[in-house]
């Protein structure tokens, strides 16, 4: 299922050249990542309500003792209320994504989750993982490690050393927002290191569903033996779109996101199977909300009934469901409505993060 590096490669400089030969313009249905000549998008830049900066982020790989790796990303603040350290909101994306999640380059006042929670008073902070970015690409890769050292583990304990630096930097409230493993690396982090003042996941419950847990055990393993240490997890986008998205569902957004998708750390792919946030879950005492696709094909909705009673030591739990959409939830048409309902929940909770004034 999934292209050789040879086959991937000769796609990637055709493509390349025929953009460079100035034929057709439009994105090619086959692109894939690695390669910034696919995408025309640039970095993310100011508006009229929110301030988009360039950030970066020095830290070490937990199985790496002593190493030192840079994340970058962007920070997104109110207009006007730029340096405003009341709170902030830390985001963890998911396998095969990036920083751009939060705010895709289609149709940003619509679909821009970033854009909507910093307009709303409350900056938000978007980074590429640990081991995630195209290289040169204008929304700005983090360092690589060893694909095998970027565990669930290991970026936990990364979104933890962020955290910890942005409390040193002022902050007085952190909150995290994950999708799909990003979601499994805030609990965890949230639930192993404390610190965290409200949490949002996304596109997650602690059931797999069938037929990802098939793709993860079976149908990827190609991906997962060879020699690439970052997988095209998937193997073909047409197979990717087929588990994030429904018939709800702009074409042209999906078509958009292509050329942004990243290859991702095989360790992560690796260890995300046991899920150990369930082990922590109990120790989370912040705000929690889950936003929870009905059509989610990668995890199971019905997950979620099981999940609200893992956290016990939470006295604000809230879960969000939505029918119609898959795992992709922002992305779906009705995706501007769960962002809207997302910031009402933080906005109705001043204690935990309070917005800038």
């Amino acid at each position: 299922m999934t292209l050789t590096r040879a086959r991937r490669a000769a796609l990637l400089a055709a493509a390349a050249l025929t953009l460079t030969a100035g034929a057709a313009q439009a994105l090619p249905s086959d692109a894939l990542p690695g390669d910034p000549a696919l995408s025309s998008y640039k970095a993310p830049v100011s508006d009229s309500a929110v301030t988009v900066t360039p950030i970066d982020f020095t830290i070490s790989n937990q199985l790496e003792p002593g190493s030192r790796y840079v994340l970058r990303g962007f920070l997104y603040e109110p207009k006007g209320h730029e340096g405003c350290r009341t709170s902030i909101l830390q985001s963890n994306h998911a396998l095969t994504t990036g920083a751009w999640y939060w705010d895709i380059p289609y149709e940003q006042q619509k679909y821009s989750i970033a854009r909507k929670v910093a307009a709303s008073g409350i900056p938000f902070l978007a980074l590429n993982k640990l081991g995630y970015g195209q290289p040169g690409h204008p929304y700005r890769a983090s360092d690589r490690p060893p694909g095998a050292t970027v565990t669930i583990e290991a970026l936990a304990d990364a979104s933890n050393q962020v955290t910890q630096q942005l409390r040193a930097k002022g902050y007085k409230h952190v909150g995290l927002i994950g999708h799909s493993a990003g979601s499994e690396e805030s609990e965890l982090a949230a639930g192993l290191y404390g610190g965290i003042d409200a949490l949002v996941l996304s596109g997650f419950t602690h059931l797999a569903t069938t037929r990802f847990t098939k793709e993860l055990l079976v149908d990827d393993a190609v991906a997962k033996t060879g020699q690439d240490d970052y997988p095209f997890f998937f193997g073909t986008q047409k197979n990717r779109d087929s588990f994030l998205f429904t018939k709800n569902i702009d074409p042209k957004l999906v078509q958009a996101l292509h050329p942004l998708v990243n290859e991702t750390p095989i360790g992560e792919i690796d260890s995300i199977g046991p899920q150990p946030s369930r082990l922590v879950a109990g120790r989370i005492t912040a705000p929690v909300l889950t936003l929870v696709a009905q059509d989610d094909e990668i995890f199971d909705a019905r997950g979620a009934a099981v999940d609200k009673a893992m956290f016990t030591s939470s006295r604000d739990v809230s879960f969000y469901s939505y029918e119609g959409i898959g795992h992709g939830v922002e992305f779906h048409t009705t995706g501007p409505q769960v962002t809207k309902d997302m910031v009402a929940w933080l906005k109705a909770r001043p204690q935990a993060m309070p917005a800038c004034s």
